[in-house]
């Protein structure tokens, strides 16, 4: 079993299994996402809107920041308690503000473990629902309730409103309140139905009688499964953009970024026009067309725009509007938004580094190995796995000479030495791409090229690191030697993902289920990014030495790796399978930037090591699911050598 902090989950219909610590505490409550549900984006079958029990008229359109092309998953405090959400309807919302609600929408897991729900809308957050200018008691018994196949939490419930509710100016909350008087089943603990989604300010308020509101917003758990429905006049080609923070450029360049908009027409989206202004100047009209049209009313999605690097480094705020939606103008009343372009002198290239806490121990951690592949591939020429087997102490490749991150569980990492999170499934619970795609965004300040050379007969790893700063400071670096490759068919990786079968589990863990490659309780696979040698000691204290630097005054830095001299890492190391990564750290211990390079192989020691090869023979030879063999056979072979090693062979 795991460290404590880390429960084991298991695959509902999506083979997702999270972490009991990935919690949120809003005030004295402390929520939780449902292990059924868990991972939930990652189902394996078509997403399928529910069907609602009220068909919207022609003057009538179902909004909330949840749509119904969204996954559902449950949350919970595991405990018994009155349960108060709501989202709000913002001053300046282009769907409902002067508009009417006719209707609640609302999902319901289990309402035999529940009792008094209420539904209300309020143009304040209230602390006792029933002053809420609307306010309304349900009654149960004509309520659906209960799980949908494949992974989707609760029952749909149309509540038709006793008058219609006109949103003015300022907006209005929307909610639910219900009581759980016993937390003894999995749906009691975990009664909420939430869209999992990307988070949305206001979006998912949680609280409880006496306590105050919590906006969950960045937090990774959604939004509310909750829609209203509105009557009134609605908006055929309109797009809201959101503000965004800050995007970079080069001098000179121009770089293209993400940015979040709103569709409020009931066209959708298909193409817009969009001008940028800077210092009240307004630039020309630029087009886009989506390469597939956005339709969901109300949705938000993610569009890419350009903007141009200023004539200067420096930050400078930019108002980007949104002219035309489908070649007609922008009907949206709120057509702007705001974010800042820093322009830097130079852009260089970002790596970053994940340190992941691993272990063949852990039974989990074959998503932490599958987290790191697709992080590689994703990224080949930005990212630097660190995979620490230290989880179990008879781990073959644990190392005790490193930092002490903090770990305090398994699988789990760090990227860039910040917050922890999950490998597989990253902060927002979705995947760690996402996590590595928004870090990317921010260009590093000081330049990183790293070299690495086997010398003095295969022993040591002689690094030399350029750097090219854009600031001044106290900085060091932190080097460590890395492995690909590293197989033996006698190390045993606990494996409890065999116990679900490849149906069940999203593509990239298919090999790890029953059935697959690896698909047994004890498994032997190769590993990848395995940290082997570093430049901290037994005490995780770093012996290379920092140093200072000055903005635009090159540095050039070297330090020399010890090679492994554990046996059971040697036997199986390959010597044209190394990489060292070196970490940039300021003066604080952040991570600034970091490099990354394949070790070149030292020419003498390659000699001596053929001169050698004559000595070792080839004793035996298998195919990957043990059966001998007397000759290479197209595919995966095992070959025993006389020196006692396994090498896994690829026969073509």
């Amino acid at each position: 079993m795991n460290n404590k902090s880390f429960t084991t989950r298991k695959f509902a219909a999506i083979a997702a299994m999270l972490l009991s610590s990935f919690a949120f505490s809003a005030q004295a409550q402390t929520w939780e996402i449902s292990p059924k549900f868990e991972g939930a984006d990652d189902a394996p079958v078509a997403i399928k809107a529910p069907v609602a029990k009220i068909d919207p008229a022609a003057n009538q359109k179902w909004w909330g920041y949840f749509t119904t092309d969204m996954k559902r998953i449950a949350v919970g405090t595991q405990k018994a308690g009155t349960f108060n959400q709501a989202f709000h309807i913002k001053p300046g919302n282009e769907v409902a503000i002067g508009n009417k609600i006719k209707a609640i929408r609302f999902y319901l897991r289990d309402k035999s473990v529940i009792k008094d729900l209420k539904i209300w809308i309020s143009k304040t957050l209230p602390g006792d629902v029933t002053k809420a200018e609307y306010y309304k008691a349900l009654d149960l018994s004509t309520l659906a309730s209960g799980d949908e196949t494949n992974g989707y939490a609760g029952k749909v419930n149309d509540i038709l409103l006793d008058n219609a509710y006109n949103v003015g100016t300022e907006g209005a909350y929307v909610g639910l309140i219900f009581t759980v008087p016993s937390a003894s089943s999995e749906t009691a603990k975990y009664p909420i139905v939430l869209g999992s989604t990307s988070d949305v300010k206001e979006a998912l308020l949680l609280g409880a009688p006496g306590q105050q509101w919590e906006d969950l917003y960045g937090q990774g758990l959604g939004v509310l499964a909750a829609q209203v429905l509105v009557e009134g006049t609605f908006h055929q080609n309109a797009i809201v953009p959101l503000d965004f923070s800050t995007a970079y450029a080069g001098l000179g360049k121009t770089t293209t970024f993400e940015l979040n908009v709103t569709n409020c027409g009931t066209e959708g989206i298909s193409n817009f026009d969009y001008t940028v202004t800077t210092d009240g100047v307004a630039s020309a009209e630029k087009h886009v067309n989506l390469a597939t049209p956005f339709k969901v009313f109300g949705g938000v999605t993610t569009v890419e725009v350009t903007l141009d690097a200023d004539a200067q480094s420096g930050t400078k705020e930019k108002t980007i509007t949104i002219t035309k939606v489908n070649g007609v103008p922008n009907q949206a009343n709120s057509s702007s938004c705001k974010g800042n372009l820093t322009t830097v002198d130079k852009l260089f290239k970002r790596v970053i580094v994940m340190e992941e806490f691993t272990g063949t121990g852990c039974p989990w951690c074959p998503r932490g190995i599958v987290g790191m592949k697709n992080a590689n591939e994703a990224y080949p020429d930005n990212f630097a796995g660190i995979a620490l087997h230290n989880y179990n102490s008879d781990d073959p490749m644990s190392m005790s000479a490193y930092a002490r991150l903090g770990f305090d569980g398994a699988p789990q990492c760090q990227l860039n030495r910040d917050v922890k999170c999950d490998p597989y499934y990253g902060s927002d619970q979705k995947t760690i791409l996402n996590d590595i795609k928004k870090l990317l965004i921010v260009p590093p300040t000081v330049g990183v090229e790293v070299k690495g050379e086997l010398t003095n007969n295969n022993t040591e790893v002689k690094v030399k690191v350029n750097l090219d700063p854009l600031t001044s400071g106290k900085y060091s670096l932190a080097y460590v030697l890395v492995a690909d490759s590293l197989y033996n068919s006698k190390w045993r990786q606990g494996n409890n993902y065999a116990q679900f079968s490849p149906a069940q589990a999203p593509e990239d863990m298919k090999d790890f289920c029953k059935g697959g490659k690896y698909g047994k309780s004890y498994c032997s696979p190769v590993f990848d990014d395995v940290a082997v040698s570093s430049s901290y000691n037994t005490a995780g204290i770093n012996q290379a030495t920092s140093f200072n630097m000055q903005k635009d005054v090159a540095v050039t830095q070297e330090y020399t790796l010890k090679m492994p001299t554990k046996k059971s890492v040697k036997e199986v190391l390959k010597l044209n399978k190394l990489n060292v990564v070196v970490i940039l750290l300021d003066s604080k211990g952040k991570v600034v930037n970091a490099g990354k390079a394949a070790v070149t192989l030292d020419p003498t020691g390659i000699e001596e090591v053929n001169n050698n090869a004559a000595e070792v023979k080839e004793v035996a030879r298998y195919t990957v699911d043990g059966r001998r063999i007397n000759a290479p056979q197209r595919g995966v072979n095992i070959v025993k050598y006389s020196d006692g090693r396994s090498v896994k062979e690829i026969v073509r």
